[in-house]
């Protein structure tokens, strides 16, 4: 399908719009915690493991440019907004439903809330859509530049977030399929080479992507994984009524009783269990025989005690896609936490515009986690049933976003929407990718006639 005279403008115009009003709104950018924390170790070139560094390193670099959030601000409005645009134009929509397309998605309360915030699932999601409208463009012109460029960003993604591999493996299947129509090859088990070319490809981001964020922590640091086995540990603790953790983490109980536990215990988010008030907390080690001493207890506890296992971990994703909770956990963040590092937020009246709309709509089904599991199971079962003509593609990015949810019931920390951000991009487009194939073949239809 050939793409509408004037679509490009369209979707240029509606991409500069979205862009411009976001910086105008948010700018110079919020800051969390965990953003502060990842700007100051950029600006020191110091890094930890916690926050993957990749991220921390680019910030420290902009900051150097332009100082605090608003380099990195630019620079994921610049990738999301690109990536959108670029995406709905290669859908071949007419002019004015892709630039409508554009901006009732990217400024939709779940997406544009996050795009004001300087976090790591910003930077991994807005990556991922900028590597779909690349890969789109290549499948679609036989472009073999926008091929390759979809790899650097993939790359990034992967770096950017411990868990975000997840995401790019059914991508990099996509990427593959494509390198098949423009690097045709005579092999006679096509599927097998499809199979080893994405899994070489996968293990060579997963692994310099890890390497790289190795190297710029050199430095012992926290293990990440420890927060989620000492969280699963706790949890299963208190569904067996018996105590099941390794000596030096009991040792920093001021009870060593239930009680004590369930004092630190929350399924919505593991910072209780190490911070802040110092009191009873445990210990978030760097100590590799400590960190070893605690993965051996998970091993021998979790397939003795599956049961609370699962209904801890249970409890856990309930709370993150917001399923019998009240209120949403953490849908967005707002302003710039107190820092020493001397940034500050000076709402304008826009923001406070804005804001004010968002923290009305905060609690309802937009941010809803558990609503875009279901419609993307939806989309996900009406693409495989169905004779679609971007079935496959459709297929890969739901299965992109799907894994990507669906793992958090096995690693997530916290409650926070912006866990699941990237998810609930694949489902806007996949509905995009739905509507623009309804629009099409009513199109050719009616040409026909």
């Amino acid at each position: 399908m050939a793409v509408p005279v004037g679509a490009q403008l369209a979707c240029s115009l509606a991409g500069a719009i979205g862009f411009v009003l976001t910086i105008a709104c948010f700018f110079p950018g919020y800051m969390s915690p965990d953003s502060v924390e990842q700007l100051r170790q950029g600006r020191a070139l110091s890094f930890g493991a916690w926050h993957p560094p990749v991220m921390s390193l680019l910030w420290g670099l902009l900051d150097r440019i332009v100082p605090g959030p608003a380099g990195m601000l630019v620079l994921h409005n610049i990738i999301f907004w690109i990536g959108l645009g670029l995406f709905v134009y290669h859908l071949a929509l007419k002019p004015f439903w892709a630039a409508a397309a554009i901006l009732l998605i990217g400024l939709s309360p779940p997406v544009f809330s996050l795009l004001s915030t300087i976090w790591k699932d910003v930077s991994m999601g807005s990556s991922l859509l900028l590597a779909c409208g690349l890969l789109l463009r290549a499948d679609r012109r036989d472009s073999k530049l926008a091929w390759a460029m979809a790899f650097p960003l993939l790359w990034y993604a992967s770096a950017v977030r411990h868990n975000a591999i997840i995401a790019v493996i059914p991508l990099v299947i996509w990427a593959v399929l494509i390198a098949g129509k423009l690097f045709p090859s005579k092999g006679r088990r096509p599927w097998l080479s499809i199979a080893m070319r994405a899994s070489s490809l996968v293990i060579l981001l997963g692994a310099t992507s890890a390497g790289a964020n190795k190297l710029l922590s050199p430095e012992p640091s926290p293990f990440p994984l420890q927060q989620i086995l000492a969280h699963d540990l706790v949890g299963v603790s208190l569904e067996t009524n018996t105590l099941h953790l390794p000596d030096y983490l009991t040792a920093e109980l001021t009870s060593r009783d239930m009680i004590g536990l369930q004092r630190l215990y929350t399924p919505n988010e593991v910072v209780p269990l190490f911070c802040c008030d110092g009191i009873g907390r445990f210990e978030l080690t760097t100590d590799p025989d400590k960190f070893s001493h605690l993965w051996t207890e998970w091993r021998s506890t979790i397939p003795h005690h599956l049961g609370a296992y699962v209904r801890h971990r249970t409890k856990v994703f309930k709370s993150e896609f917001t399923i019998g909770r009240n209120t949403v956990c953490l849908p967005f963040w707002d302003g710039i936490e107190r820092n020493s590092l001397n940034i500050v937020f000076r709402p304008t009246g826009l923001n406070r515009s804005v804001m004010s709309i968002l923290h009305r709509v905060k609690d309802g089904p937009l941010f809803w986690g558990w609503l875009y599991l279901v419609l993307l199971a939806i989309l996900l079962g009406a693409f495989w049933l169905g004779s679609w003509p971007d079935r496959v593609l459709a297929l890969l990015i739901g299965l992109s976003g799907v894994l990507y949810g669906l793992a958090y019931f096995f690693v997530s920390t916290t409650c926070d929407f912006r866990m699941h951000w990237w998810t609930v991009l694949t489902v806007f487009l996949l509905a995009l990718i739905g509507i623009a194939s309804w629009f099409n073949a009513t199109r050719v239809t009616a040409h026909r006639s």
